[in-house]
């Protein structure tokens, strides 16, 4: 199994779009292959944003970037 590097790129805004806050999360997923790394990163911005978006009036929107197998071992 091999360990990746992954960026979620995430913004939350409130309904009416006048506060907006952009984040970026860099996490390492272990995984065979690049697919499944982008796969298991979606599950986490999913995840993100299902508990940002139970706060009524509030959205995350994410996207997964710089998807890099790196040299880190898995613990």
């Amino acid at each position: 199994m091999k360990m990746y590097s992954v960026t979620i790129d995430a913004i939350t805004m409130d309904s009416a779009c006048d506060n907006i806050i952009k984040t970026e999360t860099q996490v390492y997923v272990p995984a065979n292959s690049r697919g499944e790394a982008i796969s298991a990163a979606c599950d986490m911005g999913q995840a993100m944003a299902r508990s940002t978006n139970h706060i009524s009036g509030i959205a995350l929107y994410y996207r997964i970037i710089n998807v890099k197998e790196t040299e880190q071992g898995i613990a």
